[in-house]
């Protein structure tokens, strides 16, 4: 997947990659799958069942692109996942640079957007890409095969 040097700063939520991606020269796009949490359940030594903290399966539910200007805020872009495909838990994003003063294209940017929900499908490598929840701040995943 193409990336620019935003993958190699300091990114700690959604506002810090935004604020680094605004800041290039080339115009970016804003890369989101929203994900739906399974959690595995288990029964406790009372009877009850309660989910498994920390585990779950994760199912891409949205796909979308989003230009990267200094109006692009999580509030805004919350408020547009949950009103296209509400349940969403977290929230998969990276950044596509354009070229020179040219935007990605389309075509790249629908390739890019299908690549990210098929690792996530497939449990692929997502160490490059920020996970957010719904507060904006950045979930640390790991990817684990049965």
């Amino acid at each position: 997947m193409q990336t620019s040097q935003i993958t190699e700063k300091n990114i700690t939520g959604f506002d810090d990659m935004i604020a680094i991606a605004a800041s290039e020269p080339q115009p970016h796009k804003l890369l989101t799958v929203l994900l739906r949490v399974d959690s595995p359940y288990r029964q406790d030594a009372d009877g009850k069942t309660r989910p498994i903290e920390n585990e779950g399966e994760l199912v891409p539910i949205a796909i979308k692109a989003h230009d990267v200007d200094e109006d692009l805020d999580f509030a805004t872009l919350k408020a547009d996942a949950d009103a296209g495909a509400p349940g969403w838990g977290l929230m998969m994003t990276a950044v596509l640079p354009g070229q020179g003063p040219q935007p990605p294209s389309e075509e790249d940017v629908d390739n890019h957007l299908k690549r990210m929900a098929q690792t996530v499908m497939s449990g692929g490598d997502m160490s490059r890409f920020l996970f957010v929840d719904r507060k904006g701040e950045a979930v640390m995943m790991e990817s684990h095969h049965g």
